[in-house]
């Protein structure tokens, strides 16, 4: 069903705006979020936005639609680009616990191994501490 959209879309509105609007909205969206399922929320919206801005705009002046809504969504990304340091800054890091239930020690019992330098590897016959 997918390929029947993009091969029907690219006959109707050209190669440029679908590869456009396929990488464009998504790229924009994994600068703002970090989970899959607001990627994919977050570049709907935007491709959604950016495609009935760029009609708006050609409806009363005289460009290409395509063209169009594929500068803004450039124009989005860019924009969304230079932002992107800005607000990390002024964000404070929280860093968040995904089990805050469980504790955070792990305790990892000793499995008798000595280490490489300690005395206890120097007891065995030959130097060697695996040989015993």
């Amino acid at each position: 069903m997918a390929a029947l959209t993009v091969t029907v879309s690219m006959r109707v509105v050209g190669l440029l705006l679908v590869s456009a609007l396929m990488i464009v909205p998504v790229a924009v969206a994994q600068l703002l979020t970090r989970s899959f399922r607001r990627t994919m929320l977050v570049a709907c919206v935007v491709g959604v936005l950016v495609c009935v801005v760029g009609l708006s705009i050609t409806y009363w002046n005289f460009l290409s639609p395509g063209a169009t809504i594929v500068v803004l969504a450039v124009g989005t990304y860019v924009v969304v680009a230079a932002l992107r340091p800005v607000w990390a800054r002024r964000r404070p890091r929280v860093r968040h616990d995904p089990h805050p239930d469980l504790p955070d020690d792990v305790d990892i019992p000793d499995a008798g191994l000595v280490p490489a330098g300690s005395a206890a590897a120097r007891t065995t016959p030959g130097g060697d501490p695996c040989s015993g």
